[in-house]
């Protein structure tokens, strides 16, 4: 019955999926502002793709050898961590696509794009990579079942956000529809993950956890994992990147 629903859903997630892409190329097509976006998200995505990677090669698996007390001390770790990666990558992001468009020969109108939604960007980005942890936590509580509902939402949500900013002829129009997208996407991660957390307190009050770990030991295990998958990762994603930056000129 939990992959059934699991399927339903994902398939009503790439539907919708589908429906912002057409919607994107309905609205906007090709031009300045989505080459911009697409320039602008190239390294957000990048440090996306990153956490993700981190979140669901270590998170779930020091999670399982928690007790509730643990669990809830490792998502909030896992939360601090995750505020100080947004932190440092934000100043990355920020000064890359300063000197991009500086140093670049794109086109003026595209540069011009690309510094109006920079801080919109950031905010998107900020908001996915905590929506990757809440993945990651959903998953190591067995709830993956719901995990399409929020990109549903969300998806839903940028669809109508289309039709309400594609008559702004405004370079933040495009953007806008993804930071609300994301801000709702966040929201509902954030109510699933905590519901799933109450729900887990009481099914383990049934059972016994044969491997416990400490705080302390979680924590060491956490950044004692997350280097080499992260130096991995940034590695396999850096040559898209790359390839990416090639193509846009």
């Amino acid at each position: 019955m939990n992959f059934i629903i699991y399927l339903i859903l994902s398939l009503l997630s790439k539907v919708f999926a589908s429906a912002r892409e057409f919607g994107i190329g309905y609205f906007w097509g090709a031009g300045a502002l989505v080459d911009a976006f697409i320039i602008a998200m190239m390294l957000p995505m990048f440090f996306i793709d990153i956490s993700n990677v981190l979140f669901n090669s270590t998170y779930i698996n020091i999670y399982v050898k928690n007790d509730t007390k643990g669990k809830k001390n490792l998502l909030r770790d896992a939360m601090y961590f995750s505020g100080g990666y947004i932190l440092l990558s934000v100043i990355i992001i920020y000064a890359f696509l300063k000197c991009y468009i500086y140093y670049s020969d794109i086109p003026l109108a595209t540069k011009s794009i690309i510094s109006d939604i920079t801080y919109y960007i950031l905010i998107y980005y900020s908001l996915m990579v905590f929506c990757e942890l809440y993945k990651a936590h959903m998953v190591a509580s067995e709830k993956q079942k719901l995990m399409p509902l929020p990109m549903i939402f969300a998806n839903a949500i940028f669809i109508l956000s289309m039709y309400v900013v594609s008559g702004y002829k405004n370079n933040s129009a495009l953007v806008l529809c993804f930071v609300f997208s994301a801000v709702i996407q966040y929201l509902l991660y954030v109510c699933l993950t905590f519901t799933c957390t109450k729900k887990n307190q009481v099914k383990e009050k049934k059972e016994q956890n044969t491997i416990l770990l400490t705080r302390a030991e979680s924590r060491k295990l956490f950044v004692k994992n997350i280097i080499p998958v992260a130096f991995n990762s940034a590695l396999t994603q850096s040559s898209k990147i790359t390839d990416k930056i090639i193509a846009s000129g």
